[in-house]
């Protein structure tokens, strides 16, 4: 909302300069943290929150500044309608759920042209366009009181009674800037036959605008149901000023005021007469709230005591005006402060006003749970994942759990075994997803970089929705790398959790997502610990992704179920011995396997393969004991034992 501080003048005296001036109007909920400058004139940029409907004017702005300036608020002088010396009679029927209020009445022999420098400028400097004077007038007394107002030319009603009603669904409707709209069902308009002349409190029918030639003119004010504009407003993407005050419910008293100052600048800015009795419709159950509070409760609500006449003080300068008996004050809510419904609202204002700032500064006062909330969330072990994969050089992306079924299907998965949105926001977000590795490789598409490292921890979710279960996950991918890299971070992870012994298998049955023969299953105790190897060349080829890209899929929960506590060695006193080896490998052995029997064996401290050649590889073996360094002849037995084991179990022979 702006607000410039010569229009503000106008009703209350401002004698703060400015910088104070915003910092007090925030420090009671009216936040104003910028202005602009346009000719000399400071306007202020305010933040208005969705509650506070009367501070979408410039009256009500002010009403809050004269509480801060301790001044008295001015409202804009107000002058009868006169008696109509012409006649050009309107009805308007509608439902009394369609408005809380309405106003309106027709003017003759009125002259279209430009409104006058002082109105333009102050319309100019709230970033309103000025178009011509009628329209001028509506869009200043809107700013200004906050209700909006609507000028019809009268000559082009095809019938002078009206009907505000419900749409039906797809009529069509020509706005004044000529843009055209097919209208949802339940749109509020208002008809003069079977046409539309208004999109109520949205925009104006082109078909009864207002012209150079324009001569009579019928002027309403209506306080439209705020949630039939806010609905019509989302449906077709399309907002206004007016509309934005409706959604927030503008305060129904106000029509006769805003009817009278409206007549009043038409007559004076462009002439005519009046031509009918002014129409007045304005809700009968409208009533006073009435609140009332006793000043004990108040202040152990506050935690602090603020002295009675304060209390009444600030509610006097609230327009609340306050009467007490005893210890009890009664509050008569004022009309334009439709969120004050309840005892606390009212101790709320007392309290802004006051000041927040004065209140003592205490620490909050609390005990420790002593035992675990049900649906407390442990991060422990997600940290220490996330710190083993991240040291490796990876990066770590977030992205949401909903995919789409162009995604879906691009993975070499079945749309059929995810859980789908019974009403997506969109088919981009239709699917629950089954696992990360396709937003990593969204990811990559959109990355140029080479050797790209990422990883994810999330949640992935598995079908029937009878019984649908979600598993945290933690996966990584990385871009033009090997087969020994993805396999070296697998193994890194597990070895940081200190699960051995795990096997891994090829896939017992085809895995669209994974390469049919470089990826495989890591199992521990018959459970599946996760995937890991090459990404289908048919995936990669699906999301237009050059090169290879290797990655895995890790189960937190069976991670955690067989990570084991480390025990703790000293440092060997006595120096290894070391010795490559090159083992002929048979058939489809595999080599996790050999290399797993040769670290079980007795002074063997470490194993490491060194590389491969068609059917041979080679091992890096490290030979010690904790009570003396082992001998060329002691080593040479336990390579004797060694490679008679693997003879015997896998067919293996040495070069």
């Amino acid at each position: 909302m702006k607000a410039p501080i010569s229009w503000l003048k106008e009703y209350v005296d401002i004698t703060s300069n400015i910088n104070d001036l915003m910092w007090k109007m925030t420090e009671i909920g009216l936040t104003c943290e910028s202005y602009d400058e346009i000719e000399g004139d400071k306007i202020l940029d305010i933040e208005v929150t969705p509650n506070r409907p009367d501070w979408l004017s410039i009256t009500g702005i002010a009403r809050e500044i004269a509480i801060i300036e301790n001044s008295k608020l001015t409202l804009p002088k107000l002058s009868d309608i006169p008696k109509p010396t012409q006649n050009l009679p309107i009805n308007i029927s509608f439902k009394t759920n369609l408005t809380g209020g309405y106003a309106g009445i027709t003017i003759s022999g009125v002259k279209v042209g430009d409104s006058p420098a002082w109105m333009q400028k102050r319309l100019i400097s709230i970033g309103l366009r000025p178009i011509n004077n009628l329209v001028d007038i509506t869009n200043y007394v809107m700013f200004e009181l906050g209700c909006p107002i609507h000028v019809f030319d009268y000559d082009k009603f095809l019938s002078t009674d009206l009907s505000m009603q419900l749409s039906k669904g797809s009529e069509e409707f020509v706005s004044v800037d000529g843009l055209k709209y097919k209208l949802p069902p339940d749109t509020l308009i208002i008809k003069d036959t079977n046409r539309v002349i208004d999109l109520c409190g949205i925009k104006g029918g082109q078909n009864t605008g207002i012209s150079d030639s324009t001569k009579n003119v019928f002027i309403h004010t209506p306080i439209y149901n705020g949630s039939y504009i806010r609905k019509t407003s989302q449906a077709l993407k399309l907002k206004s000023d007016a509309s934005y005050i409706y959604e927030r419910g503008p305060n129904p008293k106000i029509i006769p005021d805003t009817l009278k100052r409206v007549v009043t600048l038409v007559l004076e800015l462009a002439g005519g007469e009046v031509a009918s009795k002014p129409i007045f419709k304005i809700d009968k159950f409208i009533k006073d709230k009435i609140i009332s509070f006793d000043l004990d409760d108040l202040n152990k609500f506050l935690g602090i005591s603020i002295q009675k006449e304060l209390v009444l003080k600030i509610l006097e300068h609230l327009d609340f005006s306050p009467k007490i008996t005893g210890a009890t004050i009664k509050c008569i809510v004022p009309n334009f402060r439709s969120d004050v419904n309840l005892v606390e609202d009212i101790y709320e204002e007392i309290a802004r006003i006051y000041s927040y700032n004065k209140f003592p500064r205490t620490l909050p006062s609390g005990k420790m749970a002593s035992v675990k909330i049900p649906y407390f969330y442990d991060r422990e072990f997600e940290l220490v994942l996330k710190n083993i994969v991240s040291s490796a050089g990876y990066f770590e992306i977030s992205s949401g759990a909903l995919t789409s079924k162009e995604i879906i299907e691009k993975s070499g998965l079945n749309p059929e075994n995810h859980i789908r949105i019974a009403n997506p926001v969109s088919a981009e977000y239709e699917f629950m997803r089954t696992s990360l590795i396709p937003t990593l490789l969204a990811g990559i598409k959109v990355n140029t970089q080479e050797n790209l490292k990422i990883f994810e921890y999330g949640k992935v979710y598995f079908a029937p929705v009878e019984k649908a279960t979600e598993v945290y996950k933690i996966s990584s991918a990385l871009r033009n790398s090997t087969f020994e890299n993805i396999k070296g971070l697998v193994d890194l992870v597990l070895e940081k959790l200190n699960i051995a012994n795990y096997e891994i298998k090829p896939f017992a049955i085809s895995h669209g997502l994974w390469h049919p023969n470089r990826a495989g299953v890591i199992e521990m105790d018959g459970e599946e610990l996760g995937i890991f190897g090459e990404i289908s060349p048919m995936v990669l080829h699906n999301f237009g992704i050059k090169g290879n890209i290797f990655g895995f899929e890790l189960d937190m929960a069976n991670l955690k179920k067989f990570q084991n506590s480390y025990l703790f060695k000293p440092i060997p006193k006595f120096p290894p011995q070391i010795e490559d080896i090159t083992l002929i490998i048979k058939g489809k052995t595999e080599v996790g396997k050999v290399i797993n029997e040769i670290k079980m064996t007795k002074f063997v401290d470490d194993v490491t393969m060194l590389g491969t050649y068609q059917n041979t590889i080679t091992l890096r073996i490290n030979y010690s004991d904790v009570n003396k360094t082992l001998t060329d002849k002691e080593v040479a037995e336990i390579r004797k034992s060694i490679l008679g084991t693997l003879s015997k179990k896998f067919g293996v022979k040495q070069k």
